[in-house]
């Protein structure tokens, strides 16, 4: 850089002229200005943005999830209705999108329109009408609209044993009114069809799917995977890249509909990519590394050791419990009541006394989760549960009393005698024991493993079986067990959950049950007659009728005087975030939605997210 300075030199001569005889002269100013350039050379200091080599790139633009159940048998497997389907890998979160979607992180239990608009029903609940939003397109182009809707129904109704499927069997009429509606005419009124089949919670209830691919398939065999015609296709925000047994690549639609008529804006993430780990430790390990950036869920210990090696590690609250409580599945010890002696209530009372729910708690979930009085998730379902409390109930029925004596004294009035040598007791020669079944998972075996060392010491002779899933719900079904540390889950709605034990649900002899939450337990004594019976009034109300408070303080009483099922502990999810690439993920101080990302409920997430630092 050059300047031209311009310095001015003045020199002064004086002159003394001197006169022999004469005075001194005036002296004389002359001022002699030069213009000189000097060269001058100036530093500025301009920031630099170093260049991210194409890892980083690559690592920057995407998000990466943990596969909540391990890695996948036939990762070409892309219809969501075949037996051995898996959702979980991005399928149900990114890709298949649903009706709409029940926020369980709301107070209110807001349901918010995903591809419906709406959804209404006459009087009587006789008569369902559902439009769908205006613009929705799959990801090859082509128009979603009633056709796909209707074809997907029909499809269902027509086709017997089809998963993750409504059987639709108490629809009479369904008919496509316009392009965007849809109207089902059931052959009864029913408050609760909407509800149940086609609003997403834990799980999406119903995929409707493009007509112009399903049409002339068998749905029980169609695998919906050919990467040369561009299958899976779906309507979601994501396509698929690739995929394996352990990991499944997805890359932003940029045409996604949902972006462009303003349901939600365009997912910030240009790629996805869910990974199955394995063990707690390997995925620990890798979000250590920042090579995950959702773990589904962990225990406190892990995660208190993953904030030490990653403290941009984060959670649903900052500090304890870190833990979210809103998951609608509590978890009970439950009962074969077809074999003796678990048939007979006072046993199962005796049970119930043995059980020192705190232990429980501070060994298998580290205080991150609450004691339950009631198979009902509390913070869902506190209305009910309060009134309940306030009707005494839990004061007459002290479920989670832990006491001993009491347990003692039972056995002992039914003729049982602790044996001193083995320290178990024993009736007519035959020792009391008990198996406890679980499906492999972290938090179940470690709950089971800790109600086994209770009734150890309290001379009940139990032990652990942890079985495959698959195996699990094989006998679960079938009445296979001793006894199961499992959860009541299904739809979020005071009857449906009342109706897991009611006795229309029980099978034929021989027969398997007809779902994971419908009386597993062959519950049928006088009392579940009775609680039946009012839940069956219940069915024919609103979700919100007042008088649902009443018919259920009323059937609480008949269950807990049987008690088929041991209320355990509330369930509470621990499942961290990782902020160095993404931010903005639910917490409690921003709860936009649910924190589990193996919901359906994801896509909400990644609508939300937000790059770190760009």
């Amino acid at each position: 850089m050059r300047k031209l300075l311009q310095f001015t030199a003045t020199l002064i001569l004086l002159s003394v002229l001197l006169a022999a005889c004469g005075p001194a002269a005036t002296p004389e100013v002359v001022t002699i200005v030069n213009t000189v350039e000097v060269p001058v050379v100036t530093t500025v200091e301009v920031p630099v943005t170093p260049v991210p080599d194409a890892a980083t790139l690559e690592r920057q633009n995407a998000v990466i999830f943990d596969i909540d159940s391990g890695s996948v048998a036939d990762p070409e497997l892309w219809n969501p209705f075949a037996a051995s389907a898996r959702l979980d890998q991005g399928l149900m979160q990114a890709m298949a999108e649903p009706l709409f979607i029940l926020n369980l992180a709301s107070p209110t239990s807001e349901v918010i329109p995903w591809l419906g608009e709406s959804m209404t029903y006459n009087t009587s609940a006789t008569v369902w009408v559902i439009k769908l939003h205006e613009g929705i397109t799959w990801s090859d182009g082509q128009p979603l609209n009633a056709d796909d809707f209707l074809f997907t129904v029909n499809m269902a109704m027509n086709t017997a044993g089809l998963s993750n499927m409504p059987a639709f069997d108490t629809v009479a009429s369904v008919e496509k009114v316009d392009d965007l509606t849809v109207q089902f005419t059931l052959k009864a009124g029913d408050f609760r069809f909407g509800q149940n089949n086609f609003i997403a919670r834990t799980a999406t209830p119903f995929f409707i799917v493009p007509k112009h691919i399903w049409e002339g398939q068998d749905p029980t065999t169609f695998t919906n995977y050919d990467t040369a015609k561009g299958w899976p296709v779906f309507s979601g925000p994501y396509l698929l890249k690739s995929a394996s047994g352990t990991e499944f690549n997805y890359v932003r639609n940029d045409n996604w509909w949902g972006a462009k008529t303003g349901l939600a804006d365009l997912p910030k993430p240009e790629n996805l990519k869910w990974v199955a780990y394995g063990t707690v430790e390997t995925r620990t390990a890798a979000m250590a590394k920042h090579d995950l950036d959702s773990l589904t869920a962990i225990d406190l210990g892990s995660f208190l050791a993953l904030k030490q090696l990653n403290p941009t590690t984060i959670a649903w609250t900052q500090d304890l419990p870190y833990a979210w409580s809103g998951d609608p599945c509590t978890r009970s010890l439950n009962f074969n009541l077809t074999k003796e002696p678990w048939s007979d209530p006072d046993i199962r009372l005796a049970v119930n006394h043995a059980i020192d729910r705190s232990k429980v708690i501070d060994i298998a979930y580290q205080g991150t989760t609450t004691s339950s009085p009631s198979f009902l998730p509390y913070d869902l379902f506190k209305l009910y549960v309060d009134a309940a409390t306030t009707a005494g109930l839990f004061t007459a029925y002290p479920v989670d009393a832990y006491d001993p004596a009491a347990t003692k004294s039972i056995l002992e009035s039914k003729g049982y005698v602790l044996n001193a040598t083995t320290g178990y007791y024993e009736k007519g020669g035959q020792e009391l024991t008990m198996t406890i079944a679980n499906f492999s998972d972290t938090e179940m075996s470690a709950a089971a493993a800790a109600l086994v060392e209770q009734f150890q010491a309290e001379g009940i002779n139990a032990k652990q079986d942890i079985q495959p899933i698959s195996t699990f719900i094989d006998n679960l079904t079938k009445a296979g067990f001793d006894t199961y540390y499992f959860f009541i889950c299904g739809p979020v709605d005071l009857w449906a959950k009342m109706d897991s034990f009611s006795t229309r649900n029980i099978p034929a002899e021989g027969q398997p049950s007809s779902g994971f939450y419908a009386n597993t337990e062959r519950w049928n004594s006088e009392n579940a007659k009775a609680y039946s019976d009012i839940v069956a009034q219940m069915q024919n109300l609103p979700p919100d009728s007042p008088e649902l408070t009443t018919l259920f303080v009323s059937a609480m009483e008949y269950w807990l005087k049987d008690m088929p099922a041991l209320p355990i502990v509330q369930s509470a999810k621990l499942t961290p975030y990782d902020e160095t690439y993404w931010t903005n993920w639910p917490t409690s101080a921003n709860p936009y939605t649910s924190p589990l990302t193996h919901w359906p409920s994801t896509i909400i997430i990644l609508t939300k997210l937000q790059p770190v630092g760009k």
